[in-house]
């Protein structure tokens, strides 16, 4: 298709408005980011209301920059594969896996440090769910690296 056949195809469309067979492209890959949760509960984790979602998601509504960012961040899907189809689904970077592993890493190093020098004795499954809760934390509140003072707060609670 040629870009006046486009233009006119596409000259009823009001400003901030996309095409119809892309809005339904959007709400489908909406559909996918959003998987088997239902769509209350993606609307608490996305902070987008669920009267919007389920406007964007019957292709009667397009999502605001603000909107796209925060479905992509609750989806963990990038934003340009969220928007536009084009770029990988997967949001994390090479470089994102490797500093989520070294804050993993660092976060049981901790823990078992704690653990033996306070003579703790946890469960496997109990050690397991510390450290995972520890390390939920400290990616919700986009720690730079794994919080010390924090995570011995956190063992202290647990103990």
């Amino acid at each position: 298709m040629s870009y006046k056949e486009t233009d006119a195809n596409n000259e009823n469309l009001t400003s901030g408005q996309i095409p119809e067979k892309e809005s339904d492209a959007f709400a489908a890959r909406l559909k996918q980011a959003i998987g088997d949760v239902s769509v209350r509960a993606f609307s608490l984790k996305s902070g987008v209301s669920e009267s919007t979602l389920r406007a964007y998601l019957t292709g009667n509504s397009d999502p605001s920059r603000r909107a796209l960012v925060a479905m992509a961040r609750a989806a963990d899907v990038s934003v340009g594969w969220l928007a536009t189809g084009e770029e990988p689904v997967d949001q994390a970077s090479e470089e994102e896996h490797a500093y989520r592993l070294k804050m993993m890493l660092d976060t049981i190093e901790t823990v078992e440090e704690n653990c033996i020098k306070k003579n703790m004795h946890m469960e496997p499954k109990e050690k397991a769910l510390l450290i995972k809760r520890i390390y939920e934390y400290l990616l919700k509140y986009e720690k730079n690296d794994a919080d010390k003072e924090a995570i011995n707060d956190l063992i202290n609670l647990a103990s």
